[in-house]
């Protein structure tokens, strides 16, 4: 791994299934690796189980479980997928991850930002206290749910359990709807307004994009209408506003 200094930390998160998190966290993680070309780390955090493992081929020796135990040997446990972009894969056992404390996390995360530039961060659905801790060093989060009111009225009580609940500053978390059809009576300032939430855009409907373009490769990633959606929204200023990290 290179010397690095992690400045952007974005967790992707929302308390809704079928949103699309983990498509709009590789993609973002595919984009700065490829196009910023700078070092990337894939972080699940799903211990659902997520779908890193199946996605990318990953040995379910080579997990988080590993990675915390030994945090100065994260090399052995992240897997390259090209020259700027490693996954770490998130822990099998929802029960396990229960028993991570803070201070074990952050010293991982120590070790991460010395190694990498860009942290992005796949959650599951279920808060637990190492989703909430990660979030708290987050630079930016993106709430993400689809055009349904159901998904949208999940995600905004989502977002006052994180702020009022759990402190998680309101300046870094922004709105983003997927899934997005021109049917869809909502518009842009529609979303805004009723959830007083800054939306940092729309990802249109794919019809034929699903998650098994990932475990085709990069290129067939980039080759994406959803990669280059997901890569304007980064472009249009995703962190505009947003302090460096020192």
């Amino acid at each position: 791994m290179k010397a690095s200094v992690a400045k952007n930390i974005i967790s992707i998160v929302s308390n809704k299934g079928g949103v699309g998190k983990t498509s709009i966290a590789i993609a973002a993680g595919c984009y700065f690796s490829q196009k910023l070309k700078e070092p990337t780390l894939l972080f699940e955090l799903d211990c659902s189980p997520g779908d890193f493992g199946t996605l990318f081929d990953i040995d379910k020796k080579n997990s988080l479980e590993m990675a915390l135990r030994y945090p100065d040997s994260l090399n052995k446990y992240v897997k390259n997928i090209n020259c700027n972009l490693d996954i770490l894969m998130g822990l099998q056992n929802p029960l396990a991850a229960e028993s991570v404390k803070k201070e074990e996390l952050f010293l991982l995360l120590d070790v991460i930002k010395m190694n990498y530039t860009n942290v992005i961060t796949d959650t599951q659905t279920v808060l637990n206290s190492m989703t909430i801790n990660m979030l708290s060093e987050s630079k930016k989060i993106l709430l993400v749910t689809d055009s349904s009111i159901e998904s949208f009225n999940r995600v905004i009580n989502y977002h006052d359990i994180l702020t009022k609940g759990f402190f998680i500053s309101k300046n870094i978390i922004n709105l983003l709807v997927n899934k997005k059809t021109i049917k869809d009576c909502f518009k842009l300032w529609d979303f805004a307004r009723i959830s007083g939430l800054p939306v940092q855009g729309f990802l249109p409907f794919e019809k034929n994009f699903n998650k098994s373009v990932f475990a085709e490769g990069s290129s067939s990633i980039q080759r994406s209408g959803f990669y280059r959606q997901v890569g304007k929204i980064i472009e249009n200023g995703l962190f505009k506003g947003v302090p460096d990290v020192n």
